[in-house]
């Protein structure tokens, strides 16, 4: 697990695992409809911040993005 999430209860660590991927859902949903290119978009994004995050974000999102389509 995330070290930093030492000190956060089980409900907050799941609110910090999900918070990613309820901003991509807010973001696509703002016009009311969420399509397969604004999910694809998201999915690409989280990639991408797996691979070039700062050090200490590394593996916060490794973490998330594990299963990021699945969710």
């Amino acid at each position: 697990m995330i070290p930093e999430f030492d000190k956060l209860s089980a409900t907050e660590i799941d609110l910090m695992l999900k918070a990613p991927i309820l901003a991509c859902i807010l973001i696509a949903g703002a016009d009311g409809n969420i399509d397969r290119n604004e999910i694809q978009g998201a999915i690409e994004l989280a990639q991408k911040k797996q691979k070039r995050s700062k050090a200490n974000l590394l593996e916060f999102y490794r973490y998330v993005g594990e299963d990021f389509e699945d969710k």
